[in-house]
């Protein structure tokens, strides 16, 4: 018996010619296990022969189709009771043109198939050509006799077997990966159609017109193919050699059995696991399959006892080669060295993915066993994995089970639902009182208790809050600045923050990266960084603007540690509401990468939340810092402090004053520089550079830091003097267009600067430097031409009144729509698609979400609290 494989002509995949000699009744076989062989005489060939060589018939099933096949599994069986000297070229067999070839007599069939190749729209599967032509072939050998004619052939002894059924079941059993269809036809004579309810036909236009698919034969292909998968991936021995509990290792072999049979939840199982996503070199590299799904597994054994439940694993596959080593030029022999050129398009894709490729991993939602640990996860995904030199990584597992409240997360509980209940009373209290007689409306304000009840009114601070202020107030301007600002922070930190899990759930991350490089929208998002510059130049303003008669009238007296007290109570608040809701969001959040993205960020909040609180948080590294956004509220209260101990000086030693902020004016700003030359610091493009690295220094050491911002500070300390001793000089239009161009000009070299040279290390000193001095500057022009009433359109777009409900908004949606943006990345169950239609729809949606929920947290939070704090501090 001859068994040709395929060649590199043949387009289909593991194609067999089983060519039979001198048929001969063999021994009976085993045919429902094909593979189970039993030896046969030297001599002994036929048919019978043919079906015990599927050892050899196995070891060509893994031939691989080459990329111009059309087919899978085509099998030629073909009986000759004389052998030819020659053999068909079964590379040119067309299995697709079935009804074709029944047109022809047995000798123009020989020509056909050599001749003619398969037909590039053939779609058949794994079907059986069986068909014999041993009158078309002389026997050139002399031990070889011709058959009589009253002879059956090999294909018709083989098309009249009874066990045919049992040898199409015999190659479906868990020990051999034949699957799917076969077609019977033929004898020497004739074609003939074998018609079986075990014949798999799908193509039955083409091939077998009278078949038609069922469900029996459907299950019998999806049994064997997930039976070949195991079998092929070798998974059930990797099972049992693995280091693992003998639970996770029991329950993990009954799934792969029970998948074997398709039964329910061992389908859930493997459809709720990842995939190899597509889009791997367009920066998609994570797939979440289906959390839901997998924690609704549920396996019972015989007697309906649970077996165990289904776990969802976030498991990370990470290879080393994958490096930023070759990030530095210098680096690149060192990489080399190790591990190696890689391949060039490899290369182009490490560059272009930047720093940040090695901080993230191939991650795929994996569901197993609850039974197994996360360490019998990592140690089984590792040797699966083993051949490919990949680091594995299983940062989080989750099963359905209830989640146990901790004191700190009952705590938080409570308190809002003594807030609700605050609100409810107070807002009954104030309907009730609204309906008093006109001689008991004294009650309002007599009774203390009934007037911080009263405070926490819903309906009562929604008036307020709607209400259109009568008196104009030439500082209204300043109300669209702290709004657009806060949006400007929003569109940054929606598009512009680089973190390990937020970067992951994008599709095509590195595609959209190379869309919007530019510098039109790049420069709105990496220059966002400077809008917080923009409050603190208003802080200082205020500050001055409203402290200074008090200084005048008390003769430089000024109880330092009161006004402090005051500021901390306007703030503690909404940042209270912000940290709690933080908190039981840990309890309540869920989603595939719900644990893994948020443990960190838990963990920080339940440890260091007291350092929000005593606003020295900013002095922390980011990873250790609860909400890392509230470092604003503590640069903004240390800067408080300096600004009211130097206002002190000032108005008392006017000289000394001066010189000790302009001493700290340019002495920060050494400091910057000095930072950046030893730390050799790029300019700071994280979208653009999308270096992890100097993102997390430059956080660390220069953006969350007073020192930096200390400056634009005392910029709005200037501008609120000058305004206070200049308000009534008029200006020439000369002095306003001047003024006007050296803003935009300042504004410009802050937006664009960052561009003109990045290779120049004293300029790029100079700009870390001096950008948001120059920014302060800008904004300090914007709010004194404002503020004398020489804004013009500016100025009547700045103080519309829509701005002033905003703004009044603007410090709660600051602290929550960090928490909006986290509860959308963390709740994920699919990836998002990163566009930027998608990102501006993104933007839209976290500022509205945004103000709602502040609109809430101002009625409900800040507007009793403030007016609980004007009633302290006045008494």
């Amino acid at each position: 018996m001859d068994i040709v494989g395929e060649n590199d002509k043949y387009s289909s995949y593991a194609t067999f010619l089983v060519s039979d000699t001198s048929f001969k009744e063999g021994k009976d076989y085993d045919l429902d296990y094909p593979s189970k062989l039993m030896e046969v005489e030297e001599d002994q060939k036929g048919i019978d022969d043919t079906f015990t060589h599927f050892g050899t018939i196995q070891n060509t099933l893994e031939l691989k189709e080459n990329e111009e096949s059309s087919s899978n599994m085509n099998f030629l069986v073909y009986g000759s009771s004389a052998e030819s000297e020659e053999q068909l070229d079964i590379d040119t067999i067309n299995n697709n043109s079935v009804a074709d070839l029944k047109r022809f007599n047995p000798s123009e069939l020989s020509k056909i198939l050599l001749e003619h190749p398969e037909s590039d729209d053939s779609f058949s599967n794994a079907n059986f050509l069986i068909y014999d032509e041993s009158s078309n072939f002389e026997d050139t050998r002399d031990n070889k006799k011709k058959p009589k004619n009253n002879e059956q052939s090999a294909a018709e002894k083989f098309n009249s077997l009874k066990q045919f059924e049992n040898f199409l079941d015999g190659t479906e059993s868990e020990d051999f990966s034949l699957h799917n269809n076969f077609q019977v036809n033929g004898d020497s004579s004739k074609i003939n159609n074998y018609k079986s309810n075990h014949i798999k036909n799908f193509n039955t236009e083409d091939v077998s017109p009278d078949g038609h698919p069922n469900w029996e034969d459907i299950m019998s292909v999806l049994m064997l193919s997930s039976s070949s998968f195991t079998n092929s991936m070798n998974i059930s021995n990797v099972i049992k050699a693995s280091d693992i509990s003998n639970e996770c290792k029991n329950s993990l072999i009954l799934y792969v059995e029970s998948l074997s049979r398709w039964e329910k939840w061992a389908v859930m199982m493997a459809d709720a696991s990842g995939k190899v996503p597509g889009g791997i070199l367009e920066g998609t590299t994570l797939d979440f399959g289906s959390y839901e799904e997998c924690l609704k597994v549920r396996s019972y054994s015989n007697d309906e006892t649970e077996n165990f439940r289904g776990q969802y694993c976030m498991i990370g596959y990470q290879s080393p080669l994958l490096t930023n080593l070759h990030q530095n030029p210098q680096d690149f022999k060192k990489y080399a060295e190790i591990y190696g050129k890689p391949p060039e398009w490899i290369e182009d894709f490490i560059k272009r993915s930047g720093k940040y490729l090695e901080l993230i991993s191939f991650f795929l939602g994996t569901c197993v066993p609850s039974t197994c640990s996360t360490e019998d996860v990592r140690t089984i995904a590792s040797q699966i994995v083993s051949p490919l030199g990949l680091n594995v990584s299983v940062p989080s597992c989750e099963v359905d089970e209830p989640k146990i409240w901790t004191s700190n997360g009952l705590i938080a509980l409570g308190f809002f639902v003594i807030l609700a209940h605050l609100c409810i009373i107070g807002t009954i209290v104030d309907i009730a009182t609204r309906c008093m007689p006109e001689n008991q409306q004294s009650l309002k304000i007599s009774c203390l208790p009934l007037y911080i009840l009263r405070t926490f009114s819903l309906y009562l601070n929604s008036e307020k809050f709607f209400a259109r202020s009568k008196d104009g107030n030439s500082l209204s301007f300043f109300n669209g600045m702290r709004f657009i600002s806060f949006t400007w922070v929003v569109i940054n930190h929606t598009w512009g923050i680089y973190e390990k899990w937020r970067m992951l759930t994008y599709r095509s991350f590195l595609k959209m990266d190379d869309e919007i490089d530019g510098y039109i929208t790049v420069p709105v998002i990496e220059g966002a960084h400077v809008a917080v510059d923009t409050f603190f130049m208003i802080s200082g303003f205020l500050l001055v603007y409203t402290t200074w008669k008090r200084l005048v009238l008390s003769g430089g007296k000024l109880n330092v540690f009161r006004f402090m007290i005051q500021k901390f109570w306007r703030l503690y608040p909404s940042l209270g509401v912000t940290i709690t809701l933080f908190l039981v969001y840990h309890y309540y959040g869920s989603g595939p990468i719900f644990k893994v993205s948020t443990q960190e960020s838990f963990s920080a909040c339940y440890t260091h939340w007291m350092w929000n609180f005593l606003f020295i948080n900013n002095w922390w590294r980011v990873n250790d810092m609860c909400l890392p956004h509230t470092w604003f509220l503590s640069a903004l209260m240390q800067s408080h402090l300096v600004g009211v101990i130097l206002l002190i000086v000032a108005y008392r030693y006017p000289f000394a004053g001066v010189m000790l902020g302009a001493s700290i004016a340019v002495g920060t700003s050494i400091l910057l520089a000095l930072i950046n030359i030893f730390n050799n610091h790029p300019m700071p493009i994280f979208f653009t550079l999308k270096d992890m690295d100097f993102k997390y220094d430059f956080i660390n050491m220069v953006h969350f830091k007073t020192y930096t911002h200390i400056n634009t500070y005392l910029i709005g300390m200037v501008v609120g003097f000058l305004l206070l001793k200049y308000n009534d000089r008029k200006m020439k239009n000369v002095h306003k267009v001047c003024g006007w161009v050296l803003a935009v000009l300042l504004a410009l070299y802050v937006m664009e600067g960052k561009y003109v040279s990045t290779d120049n290390r004293a300029f790029i000193a100079l700009y870390n430097a001096t950008h948001r001095t120059a920014w302060a500057l800008a904004i300090g022009w914007v709010t004194y031409i404002c503020a004398t009433g020489h804004g013009g359109i500016v100025n009547r777009f700045l103080s519309w009144h829509g701005f002033e409900l905003l703004s009044n908004i603007s410090y709660s949606a600051y602290l929550l729509h960090i928490l909006v943006i986290f509860y959308r990345n963390t709740s994920l169950t699919e990836r998002f698609p990163y566009g930027e239609v998608e990102i501006v729809c993104e933007i839209v949606l976290v500022t509205v979400i945004s103000c709602i929920m502040s609109v809430l947290a101002y009625i409900a939070v800040e507007m009793p609290f403030t007016a609980i704090g004007g009633l302290i501090f006045k008494r």
